[in-house]
C-alpha cells in the first residue's frame, strides 16, 4: 500500500498508476519493506490513509524529555525508597518546583493548597488552632518544642496549658525531635475538632494529657503598643501585614496618641511580609502627598505601577524603625520609603533584601 499525505495527492497517485499501467501489475513497497503486488481492478478500493503500524513516531520535545525523566524518577523513589510510601507524590512534586524557582530567586515559592489556605489565613490575620507561640529549644542536650506563650481566653488557656510546658505528642505523633514549624501544623486544624497533647511540666512526674478543641484564633499584627518613655510610643508591628493591620495600626496610634505620644518607635524586626498594599497604606500615613512609596516594573506594560501617595495630612512626629535580618518583603516597602523620602532613622541591622 501507498502512503499519501492528503486524498489530493492519493488522487494524482491513482491516475498516475492508472495511466502508467494499465493491465499491468506494479511492484511496490508494502508498510514492511517486502515488495507486495499492486493492482487496479474494477471494484478494487484504495485507501491513503496510514495504518496502525505505518504512523511515525513523534519526536519527544525537550519538555517532554523533561517529564518523562521526572516521571522516571519518581517511579525510582515510589519503589525502592524506604519512606516514600507514605508520603505520597506531592511532597516531592513542591519540592521540585520550589527546586526550580530557587534557581530564579530566592523570593519565589510554590504553595500546595493546603500550604495556600494557611498563608490566606495568616493575612486574614486568624487561623484555626488552639492559641499558643511554640518554639524549639535545647534542654540537657536534646532539642524540643516548648510553649513560649498562651493567648488570653484562648482554648489551650482555658484547657490549662501554660508558659515553659514542652509538647512530647500529638495526636499519637512523637514530637520530641520534631521542628516547632512541624508541630505547628500538627496542632493547627480544621474548627471545632479536637486535638490531644501529651506535655512533660516541670515538676510533674507524669506527662499530663490535653485534649483540646481548636477555634478560631485571632492571630494580630501588632502584639504589642505602649508609651516607652516619656513621650515616646512604641508599636511592634513584627506578624507580618495583612488584611487588618492598617485597622489595627490605626487603633494603637491612637491610643498612644491619647498617652501623649510626641514621637514613635516602630519594631519591624521579624516581620516577613505580607500584603504590599497594607505597607503602602501605613507608608502614606508618614508621607505628603505626591511623595513616591514604591514603584513595579514588568516586562508587560499593564504590570507597571507606582504607588504615591494622596495624604494632604500626613503625621509628622519624628519617627524611628527598628530592622533586622528576618525584615522582609512588605516590611522592606515600609522601611525604604520611609528611608528615601528622609521621613525616618532607620536602626538595626541590614534587611533580609
Amino acid at each position: 500500500m501507498f502512503v499519501f499525505r492528503s486524498t489530493i495527492q492519493a488522487a494524482l497517485a491513482i491516475l498516475a498508476i492508472a495511466l502508467a499501467s494499465s493491465a499491468q501489475d506494479i511492484q511496490t513497497l508494502g508498510p514492511t519493506g517486502s515488495a507486495g503486488t499492486f493492482k487496479l481492478v474494477p471494484g478494487a478500493t484504495f485507501s491513503a490513509s496510514p495504518g496502525r503500524s505505518e504512523r511515525r513516531p513523534k519526536l519527544a520535545t525537550p519538555l517532554k524529555r523533561i517529564s518523562d525523566d521526572f516521571d522516571e524518577a519518581l517511579e525510582l523513589i515510589r519503589a525502592n525508597h524506604a519512606t516514600s510510601r507514605d508520603e505520597g507524590p506531592t511532597r516531592r512534586f513542591s519540592s521540585a518546583i520550589n527546586g526550580m524557582l530557587r534557581e530564579l530567586d530566592p523570593h519565589s515559592a510554590y504553595y500546595t493548597a493546603k500550604e495556600f489556605k494557611a498563608l490566606n489565613d495568616d493575612h486574614r490575620g486568624r487561623y484555626f488552632g488552639i492559641g499558643t507561640t511554640i518554639s524549639n529549644f535545647r534542654k540537657d542536650g536534646r532539642s524540643g518544642v516548648y510553649v513560649l506563650s498562651v493567648k488570653k481566653d484562648s482554648p489551650a488557656a482555658q484547657a490549662g496549658l501554660r508558659f515553659g510546658d514542652q509538647i512530647v505528642n500529638v495526636d499519637g505523633t512523637d514530637v520530641r525531635e520534631m521542628d516547632s514549624v512541624a508541630v505547628r501544623d500538627l496542632v493547627r486544624g480544621p474548627e471545632g475538632t479536637l486535638v490531644t497533647l501529651r506535655v512533660e511540666r516541670w515538676g510533674a512526674i507524669e506527662p499530663t494529657t490535653f485534649r483540646v478543641r481548636r477555634a478560631n484564633v485571632a492571630e494580630p499584627s501588632i502584639p504589642a503598643a505602649f508609651i516607652v518613655s516619656d513621650g515616646v510610643g512604641f508599636i511592634a508591628l513584627t506578624e507580618g501585614f495583612s488584611y487588618t493591620t492598617t485597622t489595627e495600626f490605626e487603633a494603637a496610634f491612637r491610643k498612644l496618641r491619647k498617652q501623649g505620644m510626641r514621637s514613635l518607635i516602630v519594631d519591624l524586626r521579624g516581620n516577613g511580609g505580607g500584603l504590599m498594599e497594607q505597607a503602602v497604606s501605613i507608608a502614606e500615613k508618614f508621607l505628603p502627598a505626591g511623595r513616591v512609596i514604591v514603584s513595579q516594573h514588568s516586562r508587560q506594560p499593564l504590570d507597571e505601577r507606582v504607588a504615591v501617595s494622596q495624604n494632604k495630612r500626613p503625621e509628622t512626629l519624628p519617627l524611628v524603625l527598628l530592622v533586622d535580618g528576618n525584615t522582609a518583603s512588605a516590611s522592606e516597602i515600609f522601611a525604604a520609603a520611609m528611608q528615601d523620602n528622609d521621613r525616618a532613622t532607620i536602626v538595626g541591622t541590614r534587611t533580609f533584601g
